[in-house]
């Protein structure tokens, strides 16, 4: 549980503008983080649940290179090798999300203009 709020803060830090952050309380941080709400970055609810899905596989990874039979809990040093981790990939996962809403904009565009109706 720890672990997974630290991640998920590690990532609202990438992805909410440093404007915004500046603004808010850790109170205001923790809760945003910890809600589904799409108010501070409209993909929130799915970074977490691609944050969510990245550290289960990297911790199977991790498990299948481990001692079966040591049962230590996660330390820093792995907690930190998973928020690199997700730091390296998060770009792949962002380029998905661009991609999405660039379609998104192209199906509503008016003609051929390039252009998009701010009002239907």
């Amino acid at each position: 549980q720890q672990v997974d709020l630290l991640l998920d803060t590690f990532m609202f830090f990438h992805v909410v503008s440093n404007t915004t952050l500046s603004r808010m309380s850790q109170g205001q941080i923790r809760r945003a983080v910890t809600s589904s709400s799409n108010r501070y970055y409209a993909g929130w609810r799915d970074t977490q649940t691609w944050v969510s899905d990245t550290r289960l596989g990297l911790e199977q990874t991790e498990r299948e290179h481990r001692n079966p039979f040591d049962e230590t809990p996660r330390d820093f040093f792995s907690v930190a090798r998973t928020a690199r981790e997700l730091g390296t990939r998060f770009g792949r996962y962002q380029d998905l999300e661009c991609r999405s809403m660039k379609q998104a904009l192209i199906d509503v565009e008016q003609g051929d203009t390039g252009r998009v109706p701010l009002r239907r």
